[in-house]
């Protein structure tokens, strides 16, 4: 098997610390070095480089393939996180807020934070910021045991906005997951009644309270 001419790029956040990422830089380098690529380290502004390599044991005609590819990692920082929630079940929800974005800011890929960023607007916040930050957390981990909650508490920000039967199909579709809770069916109920399907209303409120979670 032949490999066609490769472009490897690699993009560094600026969340990392500078000097791990340099010595990632290197590492990668270095390896790709060892599988023959050309390879440039690309300085910025942040002091932290991203590495451009190029598998220049090409034959003619030969496609080539662009990969880009993170090399960072984003540690999750669970102490903001718990933090904010704990603050908001206390009522003190501007100081949640501020927990809870600096969790998101110290791990930007933190799909758990941003669900939370998203619970907490949709009740008591902004509810654009919570459609944002719920969409955010499951395009982060589109397959996460939360994704009944991520999608209600789209519903609930919808519902909020006065948008009964968007709120009602993000609801639905919360309370239809395997794992959805008792609570996330009692949202699903809500939102069918405001959009006048009382019928399927009392149907979804009836699963709600035979639940077992």
């Amino acid at each position: 098997m032949r490999l066609p001419p490769l472009l490897f790029g690699l993009a560094l956040s600026s969340t990392a610390i500078a000097a791990n990422i340099q010595r990632n830089a290197t590492l990668v380098e270095e390896l790709l070095k060892k599988r023959g690529f050309r390879t440039q380290q690309l300085a910025n502004s942040a002091g932290r480089p991203a590495v451009f390599a190029e598998f220049t044991r090409r034959s003619a005609g030969a496609k080539t393939v662009l990969l880009y590819i993170h090399m960072d990692g984003q540690p999750v920082i669970p102490a903001q996180w718990a933090m904010g929630r704990a603050l908001w079940l206390r009522g003190d929800e501007e100081q949640s807020l501020v927990e809870l974005e600096r969790a998101v800011d110290l791990s930007p890929n933190y799909a758990v934070g941003h669900y939370t960023l998203s619970i907490v607007h949709s009740q008591t916040g902004d509810p654009h910021t919570a459609i944002r930050a719920s969409d955010y957390s499951r395009q982060l981990s589109p397959f996460d045991p939360l994704l009944f909650a991520m999608l209600a508490s789209r519903a609930l920000a919808l519902m909020r906005l006065g948008q009964f039967e968007e709120a009602t199909n993000w609801s639905v579709s919360a309370a239809s997951r395997p794992n959805a809770h008792v609570h996330v069916r009692a949202i699903a109920a809500h939102c069918l009644a405001a959009a006048g399907r009382l019928d399927d209303a009392r149907t979804a409120q009836v699963l709600s309270t035979s639940g077992s979670r």
